[in-house]
């Protein structure tokens, strides 16, 4: 039987799971409780595995911080580790998961759908324990509904064009498996829509049955949680009005912003604004800064001399390469700051709600600034309106989820926004060393161009989902690029 791109009922036993799940000869997992569903979830469902700080695991999602316009390669100092295995993705070759030619797997499409084959199992068994606790089977199929939602997110951002109203329903988005039988077919790609439609409505049951649910951490799913994750949905799909509902709903009151006006405070602080996430820490970006490093518009362009992001977030070695040290998830985290810039854009867009985008951003950068900032240099997009303010929103958000595995889809659905289209176009410049660990020479540079003009802003679906649907999956197609020599 087909298989769905090496997804099995089959769970090997781990130390994170318990030993409820024992393989059998029939090839299933059994479980005996919801207990045991929770554990499945808990060691499975969740991104919590251990070397979440290796770069080269692409389930870590590493190239997702590099194809943006915020690094920039690097090639000060002795040891260089990555680039070679990651240049193809830093300059969007057609083969981006390929090291000198020689082709690597992209673990991360894998991962995503073991994940969500995982939510499918808890979903598909949670029924037969209906003589167990009401609320702890509310939380369970909350929780897997959550998860499932999470991992078509990145996968439909990813794999597959922004969310544009007037195309999502003829864009080819990514395979929508819901069922954890294998199943003897071939799979295609479902809509962009559709996949959106599901994430919709798996979190809007999932907001139902966390309601009230108390946070017991910030590691596994919550109605924060999903009512964050939905205003950011709704926010892709330009429906400002439903992203509202969910962005200023009641339980964020007791969340608040970290006040970094004092410099007492470390980067450290910042982690009292995550409201949910399934990375440890930001790790994974400052072991990058090896070969790679923060760009030099994003460091020194972005950052007002007061504003203390610029000082907590980025540091220099003594090579003088750029890193970022944040110590916030460097992606999969919903954070405080975040709903924030969400509210913002969200009023900016609509007819005379402006005045709300602009409370918004005052009340974070009122926290971001040296106690004593001028209120014109915190301020200073008093008078904005129209397209000016949503520039400088995005600019904001620029500023503050830096690292956070935003930009890039940012940058994607900018670019089809239907009220204030933004499309950048982006250049990578390629380094050789020089003739000290301190100096590097310019050789040339690769460029990303503008959304409607280059077909790489959409990850190639990996060779062995293709191979095993024998065709039934069309790819995205992506050009060959040119290396523009100096």
């Amino acid at each position: 039987m087909k298989n769905f791109f090496y997804l099995f009922l089959i769970f090997m036993v781990l130390s994170s799971c318990g030993d409820f799940l024992e393989e059998r000869s029939e090839g299933k997992a059994y479980v005996t409780s919801c207990a045991d569903l929770e554990e499945l979830l808990v060691g499975e469902g969740y991104w919590n595995w251990e070397n979440q700080q290796n770069v080269l695991d692409m389930k870590n999602l590493p190239f997702l911080h590099l194809m943006d316009d915020d690094t920039e390669m690097c090639l000060l100092g002795n040891a260089h580790s990555y680039y070679e295995k990651l240049q193809a993705i830093y300059s969007w070759e057609r083969l981006p998961f390929n090291e000198k030619g020689n082709p690597f797997p992209d673990e991360a499409w894998k991962h995503f759908y073991h994940t969500i084959s995982v939510a499918n199992v808890v979903l598909d068994k949670l029924p037969e324990f209906s003589n167990e606790s009401l609320e702890l089977r509310e939380r369970i199929e909350g929780e897997a509904l959550f998860i499932r939602a999470w991992n078509y997110y990145y996968l439909i951002n990813l794999y597959a064009k922004p969310y544009s109203k007037t195309t999502a329903s003829m864009d080819p988005g990514v395979p929508v498996k819901l069922d954890p039988m294998i199943e003897d077919v071939f799979f295609s790609r479902q809509s962009v829509d559709s996949v959106y439609s599901l994430i919709v409505s798996d979190l809007e049951k999932a907001v139902v049955l966390l309601d009230g649910g108390l946070e017991e951490t910030i590691y596994q799913a919550s109605e924060a949680a999903v009512h964050a994750l939905l205003g950011r949905i709704y926010l892709y799909m330009g429906e400002y009005e439903l992203a509202l509902v969910h962005l200023e709903d009641p339980v964020f009151t007791s969340y608040a912003l970290v006040d970094l006006s004092s410099a007492s405070l470390s980067s450290s602080s910042m982690e009292m604004e995550v409201i949910h996430t399934q990375m440890v820490d930001g790790g994974l970006v400052s072991k990058l800064s090896v070969d790679f490093q923060v760009s030099e518009e994003l460091y020194y362009d972005m950052y007002d001399p007061e504003d203390q992001r610029g000082k907590f977030f980025f540091s220099s070695t003594y090579y003088g390469n750029r890193i970022c040290g944040k110590s916030v998830p460097s992606v999969g985290a919903l954070r405080v700051a975040e709903l924030f810039l969400n509210r913002a854009e969200a009023y900016a867009m609509l007819e005379g709600q402006e005045e709300k985008a602009v409370e918004n951003l005052r009340a974070l950068r009122s926290k971001r600034y040296v106690e004593g900032t001028s209120l014109e240099i915190v301020d200073s997009f008093k008078g904005l309106t129209g397209k000016e303010l949503v520039d400088f929103i995005r600019q904001e958000r620029r500023r503050e989820l830096c690292f956070e595995g935003h930009r890039w889809f940012d940058l994607r659905r900018y670019a089809v926004s239907p009220k204030y289209p933004e499309s950048k176009m982006i250049r990578h410049n390629i380094y050789g060393e020089g003739a000290s660990a301190s100096e590097q020479v310019l050789l040339g540079y690769y460029i990303l161009d503008t959304y409607d003009k280059d077909n790489g802003w959409v990850l190639p679906i990996p060779d062995y989902a293709i191979e095993f649907n024998d065709g039934a999956l069309e790819n995205n197609e992506r050009e060959d690029r040119t290396f523009f020599e100096l």
